[in-house]
């Protein structure tokens, strides 16, 4: 197992981002591979994404009763100060689950939970009780559960509504989607979510010049505006996977599978950012004039509006994210 972290692990740095999750599986030695290489990508400063069996790895950490002390010292970063009672857990911690979330508490870390994942988040952190239906609750808890994971960490609770949060903002993505949920759909926006995460992430490392890993990162988290661009990014990804959905659906009905949603990414990408030469060259010339938008990053704004890069735009108060809906972030 050495050998395969190390030779994996070598790969890390020249990766722009790592999701962690789809198609795992749990097999002990799998899991303990993939916690060690999630910790070397949070030191590296990339976007990290899990879902599915990355959401295991993590909710088999936070049950352990050793992690008392960790989880505490986060609550007492968000202002909370109350012991969570993990006498209930089943194992006890190993070093790297130690290191696992000790690495998450600064990492650009983005988790995706169902209502059965995020069930079982809510009870390993003490938030729920057995018998308890914590996804009722969404709103109110996955907060926290952001907060628990990290200063840096995004929660998105999957469902007819997504439930969007940093912890300390939170935002709903309702727009409609496919009546039918099929396999390896969340799959889809894992991809999705983790190509905006990217994308933002490398427009503000490259404004911070040729600085260390360490200053980036830094600066990237006292960025003012880092946790607009979190919610931005995600919500985002959430927009264009309903509309994939919504077009597949339309087509194939009850048969729709995740390839049929894939299929649709293009034109539902281009629906909700169009990328026609005259938009772009229009707002070239005139953005700031016809736009009632902020970016995020200006010093890269000659730069993103000259190639093929996406510039992020976001609207002047978190408030209206939820009524701008479509165009409220604009790919150049």
């Amino acid at each position: 197992m050495d050998t395969a972290i190390a030779d994996v692990g070598q790969w890390i740095p020249r990766l722009d981002g790592v999701l962690v999750g789809p198609g795992l599986g749990r097999d002990r030695q799998i899991i303990e591979a993939c916690s060690q290489l999630i910790v070397k990508a949070a030191s590296e400063g990339m976007p990290v994404l899990l879902d599915a069996d990355g959401l295991f790895i993590v909710t088999s950490a936070l049950r352990a009763p050793g992690l008392r002390v960790c989880i505490a010292q986060i609550d007492r970063e968000a202002a909370k100060t109350e012991l969570i009672d993990l006498s209930h857990a089943e194992h006890d911690v190993t070093e790297s689950q130690q290191q696992l979330l000790n690495s998450l508490q600064a990492a650009f870390v983005t988790l995706t939970p169902n209502k059965v994942e995020f069930e079982r988040l809510c009870k390993a952190m003490g938030l729920a009780k057995e018998g308890d239906d914590p996804f009722s609750n969404a709103e109110l808890l996955a907060p926290s559960v952001a907060s628990r994971i990290g200063r840096n960490a995004v929660v998105i609770v999957k469902g007819a509504r997504d439930i969007i949060t940093d912890g300390t903002s939170t935002v709903v993505c309702d727009t409609a989607g496919s009546p039918r949920r099929c396999g390896g759909q969340g799959d889809v926006l894992a991809g999705l979510l983790l190509a905006f995460k990217v994308w933002a992430h490398e427009a503000l490392a490259e404004s911070y010049g040729s600085e260390t890993i360490e200053a980036r990162i830094t600066k990237i988290q006292e960025n003012p505006l880092m946790s607009k661009i979190r919610l931005a990014c995600a919500f985002a990804a959430c927009e264009v996977s309903k509309e994939c959905a919504r077009r597949a659906f339309q087509k194939k009905k009850r048969a729709m599978l995740a390839s049929d949603v894939l299929q649709e990414l293009g034109l539902s990408f281009n629906a909700i950012f169009p990328l026609e030469e005259e938009e772009q060259a229009s707002w070239e010339d005139d953005w700031i004039l016809e736009t009632d938008l902020t970016m995020y990053c200006a010093a890269t704004v000659p730069t993103c509006l000259k190639q093929p890069r996406p510039a992020f735009f976001l609207p002047a108060s978190l408030s209206d994210l939820n009524l701008l809906r479509r165009g409220y972030i604009i790919l150049l």
